[in-house]
């Protein structure tokens, strides 16, 4: 059967090329863009059709745009198939075999790397943000504020508390600060003088980390305002420059409650 002109496969050369170009597209995406991550997490969330349909509106542009990217590789994986298959005897070789095969592994490669390249990615942003994240914490150390305000580096911020013995300097605005994907949302003072910026709490917790002192990073505890216990369990650092730790924890909360004064029963 011969497909009309405008449907007919591609060649397997330009195919193969193709779905070579979509890959290298999305792994440079994926290492640049950190929101690359959680949109590969809301597609594969919305796996089915009937969750896809249901969350349709709430996925952003970058969503929308690796899902496309997504359907376009797979089509290209399926057509350098088709030609290795039914193709041509250029299309059925044995060395269109192995090409096939070598194919196939990097796209496989980079779907089971993505922890990986995620690591890294967010290594080489946060050294390319290190010099505006040390002049930031320069000026907070020196005087912690007590009113809102503006940073270098950081832009606009609002002063809240974090739990009930502490306060941090949380991010506002429209603009993130420097980053690519990787939201500081908050800064907080902590032991020994030294500073924590929490990143993202979309996934695996990561905070950037001044120690003054020889103290490495450690699992810590906090306990926010609504009673909601949240342990960091301490997983890997990265040094990135004397005192200047990369931290992965991982997390695990519990409600711990507050009484309510205005529950409570004086004659029981």
């Amino acid at each position: 059967m011969r497909w009309p002109k405008r449907l007919r496969m591609p060649s397997f050369r330009t195919a193969y090329l193709g779905s070579l170009a979509l890959l290298l597209v999305m792994v440079v995406w994926y290492f640049i863009d950190d929101e690359l991550y959680t949109a590969f997490f809301a597609l594969k969330m919305s796996f089915s059709v009937g969750r896809l349909l249901v969350r349709l509106g709430s996925f952003s542009l970058t969503t929308f745009l690796f899902g496309a990217l997504s359907v376009l590789a797979l089509l290209s994986i399926l057509a350098v198939c088709y030609r290795l298959v039914f193709g041509d005897s250029r299309g059925r070789s044995l060395r269109a075999l192995m090409l096939t095969i070598v194919l196939i592994g990097l796209w496989l490669t980079f779907i089971l790397s993505r922890e990986k390249i995620d690591h890294a990615s967010c290594l080489w942003r946060v050294h390319r943000s290190l010099p505006g994240l040390k002049e930031d914490a320069a000026i907070l150390l020196a005087h912690w504020p007590t009113t809102d305000g503006v940073l270098p580096f950081f832009g606009e911020y609002a002063m809240g508390s974090i739990d009930k013995e502490s306060t941090a300097v949380f991010h506002r605005g429209n603009s993130e600060p420097g980053f690519c994907g990787d939201i500081i949302l908050f800064i907080q003072e902590i032991e020994d003088g030294g500073i924590r910026l929490d990143l993202d709490v979309r996934r695996q917790s990561k905070t950037v980390e001044y120690r003054p002192d020889d103290s490495k990073p450690a699992s810590f505890t906090r306990t926010w305002d609504d009673g909601i216990l949240v342990a960091h369990n301490f997983d890997n650092y990265i040094e990135l420059e004397p005192h200047w730790f990369l931290v992965w924890y991982s997390e695990d909360s519990r409600d711990v409650g507050f009484p309510n004064p205005e529950n409570e029963n004086p004659n029981p």
